[in-house]
């Protein structure tokens, strides 16, 4: 899924957009294959945090050539410090869904403000 060679980070309390690359077959996913997708739905972590549905269309970001996926600052202040994961599955059009193989592993820092901005 993703391509990054180190483990990322997200300090809880961040709100930003994740950037992932999808494969399909060993092929990445490009602008060119968007319309065969409908959906990315992601979840962050295991710990009981509701899974967040986008479009496949809107996640897309053309300047990048990545997916963009939202977090809010609720989600991450939701993370335990530590580790965790980011689990993603993508619906085509027809209903076919795939999930990646394995889950990305993300490193969780305590933010001394638990207030959200």
């Amino acid at each position: 899924m993703a391509d990054a060679k180190t483990i990322p980070t997200i300090k809880q309390g961040d709100a930003y957009s994740i950037p992932i690359t999808l494969y399909f077959n060993g092929e990445k996913i490009t602008e060119d294959l968007i319309p065969l997708l409908e959906e990315i739905e992601f979840t962050l972590g295991d710990e009981g945090v509701a899974p967040v549905r986008i479009p496949a269309a809107e996640a897309w970001n053309e300047t990048l050539e990545k997916f963009l996926l939202p977090v809010t600052q609720e989600q991450t202040f939701a993370l335990e410090e530590g580790r965790t994961t980011l689990d993603v599955r993508v619906q085509f059009l027809g209903g076919s869904v795939l999930g990646v193989r394995e889950k990305a592993k993300i490193k969780v820092v305590d933010a001394t403000s638990e207030e959200v901005l």
